[in-house]
């Protein structure tokens, strides 16, 4: 895959600034994580799978961010990224990688990539706040002055804290803290009297207003001092902060989908942390065939048996699945499911 081609045909589709396409394409791109397709020897469809884990069920599994997917404006309406897309699915599980994640870029999207097996799980909420807002302040606190690497191990260990997200490696975290230095942002890190961090957000601002787009904090009680040191860095601005929502609301905003590439894989960490939860799913895919079958869970087991005459518990496609796996509590009790909902932040979406 020559790269020069693949950043043309990101430019043509995306337009992103510059120093963004330079920072991406010098620190996150890598050739063998890449597929398209050519017609006379140029590039016309690309996608690229980057490697990440996720905590799910007390365990970390391999996913796949689907990233970059672009076709040629003169090739679309011809299928090349149904096909694409068919051959990742391939090579994740070739690779052992059970689960393949999204953020579509436009709304559209989402009707395209549910014909294609994801699911919308992601889900985000906004609080706002007025550039008059006072939050309440705590001595003992001020900002942190210490070494990224130091900050990245506060950064770990809270993302790892949280039951079913993505995570970052200390890599990646050095990718995202340099693109937001370059697009007029700030990590702000909080530290206690020993210098401790105690709290973490990453602000970007758009259109005059701040947003900080991760926070991670030790206690809610920090909440207010790091957001009041964020409207003093960033003063006279409206505040909006992206939290993970603790309930399902109609204010919770749809923006990632997932995908199983592995469904007996999944299922069997599933059935592992739940010894005691017994049941059976007849399950369909039309892209991967190799996840149709009769799954049974049982005894902290899951195994695939010849149906037969046997009238399953769910007979769901492979769509359905992932909103399963990922749904909330309120899919969780309809279904009598063990769903967990999952997160993503910090995806240089």
């Amino acid at each position: 895959m020559e790269k020069q081609q693949v950043i043309d045909l990101w430019q043509t589709c995306f337009q992103d600034d510059e120093s963004f396409v330079s920072l991406y394409f010098s620190r996150v791109y890598k050739d063998e994580n890449t597929i398209g397709y050519s017609e006379n020897n140029k590039l016309v469809s690309v996608l690229q799978m980057i490697p990440y884990t996720m905590t799910f069920h007390k365990t970390e599994i391999k996913l796949a961010y689907i990233s970059g997917a672009a076709t040629s404006p003169d090739f679309r309406d011809r299928g090349l990224m149904t096909r694409l897309l068919g051959d990742a699915y391939k090579t994740m599980r070739e690779r052992g990688i059970p689960l393949s994640v999204l953020i579509p870029a436009q709304p559209w999207l989402y009707g395209y990539y549910g014909r294609m097996g994801y699911s919308p799980v992601f889900y985000q909420k906004v609080e706002r706040y007025t550039s008059v807002h006072n939050f309440h302040e705590m001595p003992g606190f001020h900002r942190a002055d210490v070494s990224k690497k130091e900050i990245y191990v506060f950064f770990d260990r809270m993302m790892k804290c949280r039951p079913c997200c993505v995570q970052h490696t200390f890599e990646d975290f050095e990718v995202i803290c340099d693109d937001l230095e370059q697009s007029g942002g700030e990590l702000v890190a909080m530290a206690d009297d020993l210098n401790n961090i105690v709290a973490l957000a990453f602000v970007q601002v758009h259109d005059g207003e701040a947003w900080i787009i991760e926070s991670l904090y030790s206690h809610d009680k920090i909440k207010d001092i790091l957001m009041g040191e964020v409207t003093r860095i960033f003063p006279g601005m409206s505040l909006n902060l992206i939290i993970i929502p603790s309930v399902n609301t109609t204010d919770n905003v749809r923006f990632g989908m997932a995908r199983v590439i592995d469904a007996e894989k999944l299922l069997g960490l599933v059935a592992a942390a739940y010894p005691y939860f017994k049941c059976t799913i007849r399950l369909s895919d039309d892209i991967l065939l190799e996840n149709n079958g009769f799954f049974v869970i049982s005894n902290g087991k899951c195994f695939i048996i010849d149906e037969k005459d046997i009238e399953p518990d769910y007979d769901i496609n492979i769509e359905t699945l992932a909103s399963m796996l990922f749904g909330d509590n309120h899919v969780a009790e309809l279904l009598s499911f063990p769903s967990q909902r999952p997160y993503m932040s910090l995806m240089l979406n």
